[in-house]
């Protein structure tokens, strides 16, 4: 999955992402340089995973315009 970032980032600025996936049994396998997960979760044997991520930017225009995580 491809995500856009707001453009306009400031140095030090937090991006947060949020993932769910629709069985408990995927994840998420990568995600872009400079990410960090903060958390997962799931919901029963079958049920949903969720996976939370941040992204601390570089700001001044060295930010990618696209991420892509993927599952």
């Amino acid at each position: 999955m491809s995500v856009s970032l707001p453009s306009g980032l400031l140095a030090n600025d937090v991006c947060i992402g949020q993932f769910s996936l629709d069985n408990s049994s995927d994840t998420v396998t990568s995600v872009p340089s400079g990410w960090t997960s903060i958390r997962a979760d799931t919901t029963g044997s079958s049920g949903v995973a969720s996976f939370w991520y941040w992204y601390n930017s570089l700001g001044d225009g060295n930010d990618p315009a696209t991420v892509t995580v993927a599952g």
